[in-house]
């Protein structure tokens, strides 16, 4: 039978010659009777590729006596084991994948590129980037003797079309949302992006004026802060992300056995510990959900760092929020009153705080009623048990009146 592959000599290296296409290729052998047993080898392969197969598992497991029944969910396994904290949470998620069903049970010796291309047909953009993962791999253990996919054959990788949801699909995120505070979350931050999108719109339309004002030196500066305002703008998901952060440490942090743990400390400071802690991160959540953004902002704008006005704001906020709860309910005048009251200053504290406000008109109804507070403890108990207010102003009515038409008209 005539053999499909000869041998000749190039320079000092073995060649072998293929009948058939003509094809040559280096035996990387400098001596005759090693590229005389490769070339017997390529020759073999050819004529019998069945029993070849065979051959070579029996070498390969002579080697590694589990390289035959080793499969790709020991791989899976082994990979996950390998890996840390949140990247093991991401590989134990991704292996589940139905599309890794295909080769799951399939021994990797035994793999053919058909079949991983039967997996990426099936799959998405993260099955291509946990497969190629997974591929080199089993490559760098040596369980795979040979690549499957060469990198140039591997499918591109193609993301689907980015989008912010619609309102249709808000309005069904809202109805099938049980939760009360998180819909109302769901809620504020749809208005957040709302109020974004249309003072971006509106910065968009009057920026050609803004950008023509560069060419006079008079007016550059206007210009500039005009631009980099409208930038800031442009990032605010930005510093929603970075109090995203901060948000998912702090809930890690509460949930951890280390902060839960109660053996070393009594009941009562065991729940004050957690009412705090639920506390601080309320007021941190509604905070850095309004503050972020305009943080951001202003760090583009005038350079100042966004990361302690974000923390110098949270705890000024929760400083002042705290103090205007705490005067408002030590008295004991109209209970309604004073609880609405502490309430609005409190929100309002956030939003001041992040705003560098120091001053408002609910602020100074807080304050208002904290001096009344101390003075009703001054007086004798029978004038206690009257309204934190003047007497002929019991519903405090005419008060709020004067203090906005002052503050309207200092």
């Amino acid at each position: 039978m005539k053999q499909r592959f000869r041998m000749f000599r190039r320079g000092n290296y073995f060649w072998s010659h293929d009948g058939q296409t003509g094809k040559q290729e280096t035996l990387h052998t400098k001596d005759k009777a090693t590229g005389r047993r490769l070339l017997h080898a390529k020759n073999e392969a050819h004529q019998q590729p069945v029993f070849n197969l065979q051959i070579a598992r029996t070498y390969l497991a002579a080697s590694d006596p589990e390289i035959v029944k080793r499969t790709w969910q020991t791989a899976m396994n082994e990979i996950v084991r390998t890996k840390r904290d949140a990247t093991r949470v991401r590989w134990e998620r991704a292996i589940k994948d139905h599309a890794f069903d295909l080769i799951r049970n399939l021994p990797i010796l035994e793999t053919r590129s058909e079949h991983f291309l039967k997996v990426l047909d099936e799959g998405t953009v993260s099955t291509n980037a946990f497969l190629r993962k997974l591929h080199n791999f089993t490559l760098d253990m040596n369980w795979l003797p040979w690549p499957v996919l060469a990198k140039r054959h591997w499918p591109k990788i193609e993301y689907g079309e980015k989008r912010g949801v619609t309102g249709e699909e808000h309005q069904k995120i809202i109805a099938a949302e049980t939760n009360g505070e998180r819909r109302a979350f769901y809620e504020l931050c749809w208005h957040l992006g709302a109020a974004q999108t249309a003072i971006l719109f509106i910065g968009y339309a009057l920026s050609p004026i803004f950008i023509g004002m560069l060419a006079f030196p008079s007016l550059q500066n206007v210009g500039r802060n005009y631009l980099l305002n409208l930038l800031g703008i442009m990032i605010w998901p930005l510093g929603w992300g970075v109090a995203g952060l901060i948000t998912q440490g702090m809930i890690d942090f509460m949930t951890d056995q280390s902060f839960l743990s109660a053996s070393s400390a009594p009941n009562t400071l065991y729940s004050l510990q957690n009412l705090m802690g639920l506390a601080f991160l309320g007021i941190w959540i509604i905070f850095s959900t309004i503050a972020a953004p305009i943080a951001i902002q202003r760090a583009i704008t005038t350079g100042q760092s966004a990361a302690s006005s974000l923390f110098s704001g949270a705890f000024s906020a929760g400083r002042a929020a705290a103090t205007a709860g705490a005067t408002t309910f030590a008295g004991n005048a109209t209970t309604g009153i004073k609880t609405a009251i502490a309430a609005a200053a409190a929100t309002e504290a956030l939003v001041n705080s992040s705003m560098g406000e120091n001053a408002s008109v609910i602020s100074s109804l807080a304050q208002m009623n904290s001096r009344n507070s101390g003075q009703e403890r001054d007086q004798p108990k029978e004038k206690q048990s009257e309204g934190s207010f003047p007497s002929n102003d019991p519903t405090g009515d005419k008060t709020v009146s004067d203090l906005l038409n002052k503050s309207r008209d200092p």
